[in-house]
């Protein structure tokens, strides 16, 4: 489990290197942007629950928008 981790981790950086690099992503570098994307997804079973006003569609659209978009103000 530790090696499959791992290996998703090296795959997830470099992806991250090569959008910061061709400017696609803004981010202060590839494993920062790595682990905020994987932590905000590892969070969503703590989020939602069957009593939830949102479905788990709603919240991954939600998630995406605020990891996509940032929290910057809109111009």
């Amino acid at each position: 489990i530790k090696s499959i981790r791992r290996r998703i981790t090296e795959a997830m950086d470099a992806l991250m290197a090569r959008g910061i690099a061709d400017g696609s992503i803004q981010a202060p570098g590839p494993r920062m942007a790595t682990f905020v994307v994987f932590g905000a997804l590892n969070w969503l079973p703590r989020w939602y629950n069957t009593r939830s006003k949102l479905s788990i569609a709603q919240i991954s659209d939600q998630i995406a928008a605020l990891l996509v978009g940032g929290l910057s103000p809109r111009s």
